[in-house]
C-alpha cells in the first residue's frame, strides 16, 4: 500500500529552465526561483515566479540576476527566507568566456541577491568571499540561523581528481555585509570519497544535518549517499557517514523527533525520483519505506557513471516544500516534449506511516 497519495502535479515553467527551489512567505505565498536558458547546462541568469494558491497556478514575476555579456556570465541560484521574512537568492555566478563548460572548469563565484518584503524587487549581487582560488559548486541556499548567522555552502572543485573533495559553509554574523569564518561540513579523512549537490537543514536551535550526493575520487562512480551532523551550529561537524541509499542529489525534510523525509534522484534503473521515510540518529540512517513520487516518460542512457554521465540527465534537483492540512509541494526540473523546465508534485502521506517512525 502507497504511503503517499498524490494530489496534483503542475508545470510552473518551462523556459529552458532548471534547478528550481521554493520558499513561503509570511503571506503564503509561495516563491519559486530556476535558471533560465540552457536547462542543466545554464547559460542564461535566474528567475522567479508567484503562486498565492498553494502551488495550484504560477505567475511568471521576472528576472533575479540576469546574463551579462561582458563578461559574459550566467547563474543559477537557490532560495531561502531571512528573519524578518525577505527572501535570499544564493548561487554560483559562472564566467564564461574563453572558458571549457566541463563540470569542475568554470571559473565563477559565489553571489547572493535579497529582495524586499513583498519579493517584488532584488538588490544588485554580492559577492561571498572565499580564500579559496578553485570553483564551486552550490546546490543548497544560504541556512539561516535563530542566533542571526548566516551559513553559504559551497563544494570545492579543487581540480580534475579532486572534485567535491570538500563541502564548506562561510559564515556572516552580519547578514551577509562580513564573513569572517570558515567551517568543514564534508571532507572524507581517507581522501577517497567526493561530494557533490550539498544539502543542509536545521533540525534544532543548534543542530544540523548535511547530505550530499557521494562518489569515488578520481573515478566518480556513485556511491551511498553520505550525512553529516553538526551539534554547535554549523561550526563543527561529524565525519560522514554513510546510508543505504545509492542515489545522487538527495534532499532531506525534518518532520520532527528522528523522523525525515529523503527525496532523491535514481538514476540507475529503473530511475526516476524517489521518496523515503526514514529515522535518522546520531550514527545510522534507517529507511523504513520508500517509493517513487515520479518517473520518466522516457528512459536516459544509464550506462555511464558519476560526471561522465551529466549530459545524460533529464530530471534532478528535487526539494520539499510543507503546505498546509499535512500535505507537501515537491518541486525538480525535468524535459518534457524535449524542453527543460520545473515541475511539481503535491502530496499527503499517510499519517499512520509517518506515526510509526522511531
Amino acid at each position: 500500500m502507497s504511503f503517499i497519495k498524490i494530489i496534483n502535479t503542475k508545470r510552473v515553467n518551462q523556459d529552458d529552465s532548471a534547478f528550481p527551489t521554493i520558499v513561503k512567505l509570511n503571506n503564503s505565498d509561495l516563491i519559486c526561483g530556476f535558471s533560465v536558458g540552457g536547462g542543466p547546462e545554464v547559460t542564461g541568469g535566474s528567475d522567479w515566479a508567484r503562486s498565492t494558491d498553494n502551488g495550484m497556478t504560477w505567475k511568471h514575476e521576472g528576472c533575479i540576476l540576469p546574463r551579462t555579456e561582458n563578461p559574459v556570465t550566467v547563474n543559477t541560484m537557490r532560495l531561502s527566507r531571512t528573519a524578518d521574512g525577505r527572501v535570499i537568492a544564493y548561487g554560483q555566478r559562472n564566467y564564461l568566456e574563453n572558458q571549457s563548460t566541463k563540470f569542475g572548469t568554470l571559473k565563477n563565484d559565489t553571489v547572493f541577491c535579497l529582495s524586499d518584503f513583498d519579493c517584488r524587487s532584488w538588490s544588485k549581487p554580492q559577492i561571498v568571499p572565499h580564500k579559496h582560488t578553485c570553483p564551486f559548486e552550490v546546490s543548497n541556499p544560504i541556512v539561516v540561523l535563530p542566533d542571526g548567522r548566516w551559513l553559504a555552502p559551497a563544494a570545492l572543485l579543487t581540480d580534475a581528481n579532486h572534485l567535491g573533495e570538500k563541502v564548506i559553509v562561510s559564515e556572516s554574523r552580519d547578514e551577509g555585509k562580513t564573513w569572517d569564518n570558515e567551517y568543514t561540513v564534508l571532507a572524507d579523512p581517507n581522501g577517497e570519497k567526493c561530494f557533490f549537490e550539498q544539502k543542509i537543514i536545521q533540525t534544532a536551535p543548534d543542530r544540523l544535518l548535511a547530505f550530499a550526493w557521494t562518489v569515488q575520487r578520481g573515478s566518480y562512480d556513485n556511491l551511498c549517499n553520505h550525512f553529516a551532523w553538526s551539534k554547535d551550529g554549523g561550526r563543527s561537524w561529524s565525519q560522514p557517514i554513510p546510508t543505504t541509499i545509492r542515489g545522487q542529489t538527495l534532499s532531506p525534510f525534518y518532520l520532527g523527533g528522528n523522523k525525515f523525509l529523503l527525496l532523491y534522484n535514481d538514476r540507475h534503473n529503473p530511475q526516476g525520483i524517489k521518496l523515503a521515510v526514514a529515522s535518522i540518529h546520531d550514527s545510522e540512517c534507517k529507511i523504513m519505506d520508500e517509493m517513487f513520487l515520479w518517473k520518466p516518460k522516457s528512459k536516459t542512457n544509464t550506462t555511464k557513471e558519476g560526471i561522465d554521465s551529466f549530459d545524460d540527465f533529464a530530471f534532478g534537483l528535487p526539494s520539499i516544500t510543507a503546505l498546509e492540512n499535512h500535505q507537501f509541494l515537491a518541486v525538480f526540473w525535468n524535459k518534457e516534449s524535449h524542453i527543460f523546465g520545473i515541475s511539481t508534485i503535491q502530496f499527503s502521506l499517510s499519517r499512520e506511516k509517518v506515526t510509526n517512525i522511531k
